[in-house]
Order: C-alpha cells, then sequence, then structure tokens
C-alpha cells in the first residue's frame, strides 16, 4: 500500500498509473518478504531483511523498465539519462 499512497500523494492519479509496475514490485517484494522472514526466521530481522529486498528488486526491475514520462517538480530541469557523474566509483561507494 505504501508505494502506491506515495505515487498518488506525489504526481496524483495519473502518476501512480504511469508507475503502476515499478510501485508493484516494490509492495510485493516487501510484503513477500516480510512474510517470509516473520514466519521462518523470526522477528528479529524483518526490518533489515525488507528493506534490502526491496530495493534490490526495485532496482533490477527500474534496470529494465522505465516510465515513459519523468517527474520533475515545476521549475527544474529532469537530468540526462546519459549524464557524466563527477565522482569516482570510490567516492559512490563510501558515500
Amino acid at each position: 500500500m505504501v508505494p502506491f499512497w506515495l505515487m498518488v500523494m506525489i504526481d496524483g492519479w495519473r502518476g501512480l498509473k504511469q508507475t503502476f509496475p515499478a510501485a508493484l514490485v516494490a509492495g510485493g517484494s516487501f510484503a513477500l518478504t516480510l512474510f517470509l522472514t516473520t514466519n521462518f526466521i523470526g522477528p528479529e530481522l524483518p526490518d533489515i531483511t525488507v528493506s534490502l529486498v526491496s530495493l534490490i528488486a526495485l532496482v533490477a526491475f527500474l534496470k529494465k523498465w522505465q516510465p515513459k514520462e519523468g517527474f520533475t517538480f515545476e521549475g527544474m530541469k529532469q537530468p540526462s539519462r546519459q549524464a557524466k557523474s563527477d565522482y569516482t566509483i570510490g567516492q559512490v561507494i563510501r558515500a
């Protein structure tokens, strides 16, 4: 529910319609991992496991799928997909 609610709050129903697959992957991986962790491992690890699995699943999904339109706040330019970063790999990993 949370990813869907966030999309509606940020960009309305139009935003949810455009990002529905990503919200479904994030919410589904979160719910499935939460169920499996709490029922088969214990109550100690769900916060850690669900956040990591959900993040990894969403990143892997977004490597293959992108929404048709990007969201920008009014007056802000959307960065180009081909923009080069001035940061080194080591700086990114340390951050």
